[in-house]
């Protein structure tokens, strides 16, 4: 699996993903039978438009957004680098812009399209007076007039700045391929960071608190930048194409420039540190560089004529890059694959037995087991919620007398546990249409094994369950860790956490649910006056019982017997 590769492998494979997309939008240049001015302008600004939105949503809100993260660097001083970024990006293309002119667009157009280019050449002045019939005194005349022109004409030296200068000056061509080169070169500036931005995400896998968690985040960046990079393939390909360049050349120039991608990520895992620290202003740099090409080079080269349908392109080009941008990859994916369970209190009716052994417990002391610290409890680990209701009752005992009493008290009440309403009928109609189903439970396996005992074929069903021992959990409830692990260890994993569904009856389940990007239906074990605003805000569903559960709103096959 991609999760269990090397963190080089990892950042090869996702940017090798955003390049194939970025290769795919270019792609659609097949599709075009010709080359004409219009094509020109409506392409132009739809990269134009593309450009403008990935300005603002791929590189300037996310460069702010690190810089607030940011805590090797003091926010302030980040602001300050992404302003400075941003100016330099817009000085970077002028200044390309002064200096290109040594490369001729003559000599760019032989490159990409292997055709001579004969009519850009100087013509030599016609020679009238081989034509003209004339006495010798005029004819002496105008020839020396005419050899004085053709040294003025003629360039002096061998500068290629002079000689592109003039070509400039004197073909309307060479503007555009001058203006189509920059438009390649800002694409590709505005490539490099976001290809550091994923080779950073999965080379600091390692030193994260929760890799997995980490993991499935530069995963989806990926993801994401990969779908936003399909326009932009688009952007170079089709100027080029109507340019009268070949289908399969233009394709060939518009795949190249997501291959800086590639690049950038290696950069990013390798000096992952480094790199971090610069990304904002890499950010800002690329969108600064982007800004001033489309306001400088790429609007004022659309014709008149097309201007207007051209500013409708630019909005089409603007709306798709601000959707792909804004809306978040898990957000394209509606409905669910995958249903993960919590177990107490949700599928058993073990929260009442929970309460009676704690009860019985914190009585020879003299204390009452409140609703409140059975909430800070819920999902936790047997030591974990032991030291809980040691800490807020003060209870004269040591974590290893706790969990002797409560085990003993355990062994006797669990296996008469019951299956709540619904959760039998729910569990059966998922298996009956093969929904991939797991248990994340913060009880220990050998208590989850003596909660079950009474139902254990119905818990056959369940692959994977994962209870507090297994190794990927590195931190329980309200910590993603033990969902996360469950749509890891699933036969077939989830492409997306939001194809997960978790039913959970807890705040500390919910917000576990919630942190790895999951979809949650809360059916509370307590009054929801007890729980969290926040908590009933950001659930997806709440629900009284199981029983009101309707698969049909999640995408899911309805009850057989509806």
């Amino acid at each position: 699996m991609l999760r269990d590769q090397p963190p080089f492998i990892q950042c090869l494979l996702g940017t090798g993903f955003t390049w194939f997309v970025t290769a795919a939008g270019a792609a659609l240049v097949f599709i075009f039978k010709s080359a004409n001015q219009k094509l020109l302008d409506y392409s132009l600004g739809f990269g134009a438009g593309v450009m403008t939105a990935a300005s603002f949503w791929s590189l300037l809100d996310p460069a702010f957004r690190i810089a607030r993260e940011e805590s090797h660097i003091d926010y302030r001083v980040n602001f300050c680098l992404i302003i400075l970024g941003f100016l330099f990006g817009g000085l970077f293309v002028h200044i390309t812009d002064l200096l290109l002119p040594s490369i001729t667009s003559k000599q760019v157009f032989q490159v990409i399209s292997n055709k001579k280019t004969d009519e850009y050449k100087i013509k030599k002045p016609n020679d009238a007076c081989s034509t003209l019939k004339m006495n010798s005194a005029v004819r002496s005349r105008l020839k020396h007039n005419q050899d004085g022109k053709n040294r003025f004409h003629t360039p002096i030296g061998d500068s290629p700045m002079d000689e592109s200068k003039n070509f400039i000056e004197n073909n309307e061509e060479q503007a555009k391929w001058h203006r189509l080169l920059l438009l390649i070169i800002a694409v590709t500036v505005h490539n490099f960071p976001e290809g550091l931005a994923v080779g950073v995400g999965f080379g600091s896998i390692s030193s994260s608190n929760n890799s997995t968690s980490a993991f499935n985040q530069a995963r989806n960046l990926a993801v994401g930048i990969g779908i936003q990079n399909f326009p932009e393939g688009l952007a170079i390909s089709l100027p080029l194409r109507s340019f009268g360049i070949g289908p399969g050349k233009a394709f060939w120039y518009g795949q190249l420039s997501g291959l800086v991608e590639i690049v950038a990520g290696i950069l990013g895992v390798c000096f992952v540190q480094l790199a971090n620290s610069l990304l904002p202003f890499a950010l800002s740099f690329a969108a600064g560089a982007m800004l001033f090409v489309v306001f400088n080079e790429i609007i004022p080269e659309i014709t008149s004529q097309n201007r207007t349908m051209s500013s409708w392109w630019l909005m089409g080009g603007f709306t798709v890059m601000m959707a792909l941008d804004v809306i978040s990859f898990d957000e394209f994916i509606m409905s669910v694959t995958h249903c993960i369970f919590d177990l107490d209190g949700l599928l058993l009716d073990t929260e009442s037995i929970y309460t009676e052994c704690m009860q019985q417990l914190c009585a020879p002391y003299g204390k009452n087991f409140s609703t409140e610290t059975k909430l800070e409890m819920m999902g936790k680990s047997a030591l974990e919620a032991g030291q809980i209701l040691i800490r807020e009752l003060n209870l004269p005992m040591t974590d290893e007398e706790f969990l002797a009493k409560s085990n003993e008290l355990y062994t006797q009440a669990f296996p008469s546990a019951e299956l709540l309403p619904g959760a039998e009928r729910l569990i059966r109609h998922l298996a009956n249409y093969n929904i991939p189903m797991a248990i994340g439970t913060g009880s220990s396996h050998e208590l989850y094994t003596l909660k079950i005992s009474g139902h254990r074929e119905l818990f056959k069903l369940f692959d994977p369950v994962i209870c507090t021992e297994t190794k990927e959990i590195r931190l329980t409830k309200p910590e993603p860790d033990i969902f996360l692990a469950c749509a890891e260890k699933f036969p077939n994993p989830p492409i997306s956490m939001s194809q997960c569904l978790v039913f959970e009856d807890g705040e500390n389940g919910v917000r576990a649910a919630l942190s790895a990007g999951m979809r949650v239906v809360l059916v509370p074990s307590l009054p929801l006056s007890n729980y969290d605003p926040w908590i009933l805000k950001h659930v997806t569903l709440k629900l009284d019982s199981l029983l009101k559960f309707d698969p049909v709103e999640f995408g899911l096959p309805p009850f057989d017997d509806v």
